[in-house]
């Protein structure tokens, strides 16, 4: 019975693992080799642009999925100081992806 009962148990634990996994590949793959242009967020530039895509963060649907620990890393990394939510960064990619216009750019020079 110990057998028999030891391998249902493992595969009880690998279960919610392949579950998981392919959630963040999926995720992953799915803006792996999307490059968009990150600058049609108001408060990104060509500089910053680079930072963010050296980060990894090459298209607008990993900005609009960003959650509080992705925002605290980028934020940490970057040295924002809470850039990313005073400028809506997140907001603002899901209006792009949606089919939004950018917000102007012209009011924050």
């Amino acid at each position: 019975a110990a057998k028999k009962a030891a391998p249902k148990k493992a595969e009880a634990e690998e279960a919610p693992k392949p579950a998981a996994a392919p959630a963040k590949a999926a995720s992953a793959t799915a803006t792996e080799g999307v490059i968009d242009d990150l600058k049609l967020i108001s408060g990104v530039g060509p500089a910053l642009e680079k930072k963010l895509n050296a980060l990894g963060i090459t298209s607008l649907k990993q900005v609009a999925e960003f959650d509080a620990a992705e925002t605290e890393r980028v934020d940490a990394e970057l040295n924002f100081k809470g850039r990313i939510e005073r400028e809506d960064w997140i907001q603002q990619a899901k209006d792009l992806l949606a089919g939004k216009p950018p917000r102007a750019k012209s009011a924050n020079k």
